[in-house]
């Protein structure tokens, strides 16, 4: 599997427009090439869709069974791979695939939002669907809400980042007669830990058929390879350039008709000397182990503090950079403060809130505390022993008894008036079993 070509297109009925929206997406995308048909507002139900098939294409519906509009569907080539599960919600339609090749994943989330539904209800079953996904995340579709709004559109976006989802589709899908919007999305959350990133692509496309744009979506990368990051270090190879240096003909500077060309001539032949005799190695970087408590969207708020740290440092007189760089560094510490509180708070919730528990999970968090003692060895007239402790307590503490009782005389009987006395040899515990 190379790119993914995917059309999404708010259709507004399969049986009105799908000819004409055939034409449009081959006129677009020539030769077939697209692999997946990301459809809203089908009006079609269940039994209906059956007959608009494409060739080659497999499908897969959630219809809108107590409303007329509504509805989304998807067109899969049958060489790709997948699963499928429909999402449940009173707020919307919505159809998730999960692709599949080499034992890797990319999730394609579907969702058309009822216009007349509650954005605040919607926005909480969304949330559940996106929640607990670790692999990449395409989500795309209808919302019904403007992006171009900021009053619309913040509770969607600030949810959406918090789970490390960004907007790919910044300008007008709809345009009107007295406003144009944006109500056509598409976000992507990668995993960059565990795949080989992603580039997503987006182009809003006008067609004939439907007062919607499609937007065609180009996922790139999409091989899902393991690959283990490296970085190339340029060494030279000290014998190699004492060879290429022996044997550079060096008449043609000393015969330069100028001292400046002269000059030229001898730096291009130690270059070029250099060039010969510099190799290439490519050391396989270690990735950091990532703490426990980190979220996806710290990890996504530290790379753009990151980058603009290096923007302001390459160009200390941009302001802008300095202030980017200042936002970011606020949210990266406002979100470690978060994501903190959220994992430690989980463990806290396992204690019960009593205070010996509440001690334990901290020790057990932090890694403090001794470790539990199960045996100890013991040294005797018969050798070495290993004593379990459990169900062996009587015969341990006889054991120390004995040991501290006759140390006791023998350091009386040793003394004896003579100052000068050295410890006993003998010992009881040699060592301790974890």
């Amino acid at each position: 599997m190379g790119d993914i070509k995917i059309f999404l297109s708010n259709v507004r009925s399969l049986q009105a427009n799908f000819d004409e929206m055939l034409l449009n997406s081959h006129s677009l995308f020539p030769n077939d090439n697209i692999d997946i048909f990301a459809l809203t507002e089908t009006w079609v139900s269940r039994e209906n869709f059956s007959k608009y098939i494409i060739k080659g294409y497999s499908q897969v519906i959630q219809d809108r069974t107590n409303s007329r509009s509504g509805g989304v569907a998807f067109y899969i080539k049958e060489t790709i791979q997948y699963d499928v599960m429909e999402l449940i919600g009173s707020t919307f339609n919505g159809l998730s695939i999960t692709l599949k090749h080499n034992n890797k994943q990319l999730h394609l989330i579907l969702i058309y939002r009822f216009c007349t539904s509650s954005k605040i209800i919607f926005l909480t079953e969304l949330e559940k669907f996106i929640i607990s996904s670790s692999t990449p995340v395409l989500l795309l579709g209808n919302f019904n809400i403007n992006l171009l709004s900021q009053n619309d559109s913040s509770s969607l976006l600030n949810l959406l980042s918090t789970y490390g989802f960004l907007s790919q589709v910044n300008e007008p899908t709809r345009v009107g007669f007295t406003s144009n919007t944006c109500i056509g999305h598409v976000y992507f959350k990668g995993s960059p830990r565990n795949y080989s990133k992603l580039v997503v692509q987006c182009r809003v496309i006008p067609v004939t058929y439907s007062d919607h744009s499609a937007v065609a979506v180009n996922v790139s990368g999409a091989s899902f390879q393991n690959q283990t990051p490296t970085r190339e270090f340029s060494v030279i190879n000290r014998d190699k350039l004492c060879a290429q240096l022996h044997n550079i003909d060096w008449s043609g500077a000393a015969e330069s008709a100028s001292v400046d060309s002269a000059f030229g001539n001898f730096v291009n032949l130690i270059n070029n000397a250099v060039d010969e005799a510099t190799d290439t190695i490519v050391v396989p970087i270690k990735a950091q182990k990532r703490t426990p408590w980190a979220s996806d969207r710290l990890v996504t708020l530290s790379e753009q503090k990151s980058k603009f740290h290096k923007l302001s440092k390459k160009y200390p007189q941009c302001v802008n950079y300095k202030s980017a760089l200042k936002y970011y560094s606020k949210l990266v510490t406002l979100q470690v403060w978060i994501d903190k509180k959220l994992f430690f708070d989980k463990y806290f919730a396992e204690c019960g809130y009593g205070s010996r528990e509440y001690w334990q999970v901290i020790n057990k968090v932090l890694g403090r505390g001794k470790p539990k003692i199960d045996t100890l060895k013991l040294q005797d007239d018969y050798g070495d022993r290993e004593v379990c402790i459990n169900g062996h307590e009587k015969e341990i503490a006889n054991k120390f008894n004995k040991y501290f009782v006759e140390t006791v005389d023998e350091l009386g009987s040793k003394q004896g008036g003579n100052d000068n006395f050295q410890l006993p040899e003998k010992k009881l515990i040699i060592s301790f079993g974890f």
